[in-house]
């Protein structure tokens, strides 16, 4: 009696799991080189040209990082990083680094598009400083500067608190486009504002080793637009970054 019940409930069991359909795993691109996929650890790295705001400004070089880890399906926490570098005028050089913490809430509307908010606690520090040139003796002297045509596009010094506001979109499997929008306060009295568009590519979808050992991989193209308020910088600065995610 007992072994005919048992078989019977197996049977029900078995015919439940194959009749129940199979859940797509989450793969969707976010911006800033990350991606939801609703578990795991989320690893992205930009490189990129950075455009500062006014015409006798140089590019510079450019890099940043980024670190997710899911909790929940619907929350993630990580860090982000940033250096820009480089001669940025004829007479100066400099080098700035960002640090930051968030942590993101998110809200799948569809398969394929996820909302995110996210507060923001940041940390700047630049380095800005003159090169003189002394052909005679062949030495190169290098003193602080406090003002200079340039430097307006990295006013952030000290802490900073903010929010962040981003969408993604996977538009076809293989292909995909993210949104962003940041405000921060600087407790140096600016107000920093940025926005930024993306494409992403679903690498993942076309090397059998990554179907087996990722659960997300994208190539992106990202371009964010930034200004300061507070200081005299009237312009907005442009950055371009190619980068790529790994979801594990």
């Amino acid at each position: 009696m007992f072994s005919g019940i048992k078989s019977q409930l197996a049977l029900f069991i078995l015919v439940f799991f194959l009749s129940t359909p199979i859940m797509a795993m989450d793969d969707i691109p976010t911006p800033k080189q990350s991606a939801y996929t609703s578990q795991g650890l989320l690893l992205g790295l930009g490189l990129g040209v950075f455009q500062p705001s006014g015409s006798e400004c140089n590019c510079i070089v450019t890099w940043q990082g980024h670190v997710d880890f899911f909790y929940l399906p619907f929350l993630s926490a990580g860090f982000n990083i940033r250096f820009f570098g480089g001669d940025i005028d004829d007479h100066s050089t400099i080098l700035y680094q960002r640090y930051e913490i968030h942590s993101r809430v998110y809200k799948k509307l569809t398969d394929k598009l996820v909302l995110f908010g996210s507060p923001l606690i940041g940390f700047e520090t630049t380095d800005l400083q003159a090169i003189q040139k002394n052909i005679i003796e062949g030495t190169v002297a290098e003193e602080s500067l406090k003002e200079d045509a340039c430097i307006e596009s990295f006013s952030l010094n000290g802490f900073s608190l903010g929010l962040e506001a981003g969408a993604g979109l996977k538009i076809v499997e293989d292909w995909g486009f993210t949104s962003d929008f940041t405000y921060e306060y600087n407790f140096s009295s600016f107000h920093y504002i940025s926005f930024s568009v993306g494409a992403a590519f679903n690498l993942r979808n076309h090397l059998d080793r990554l179907k087996k050992s990722m659960l997300s991989t994208w190539l992106s193209f990202e371009v964010q637009s930034q200004r300061y308020f507070g200081g005299s910088d009237a312009f907005w600065s442009q950055a371009y970054f190619l980068g790529i995610s790994f979801g594990i």
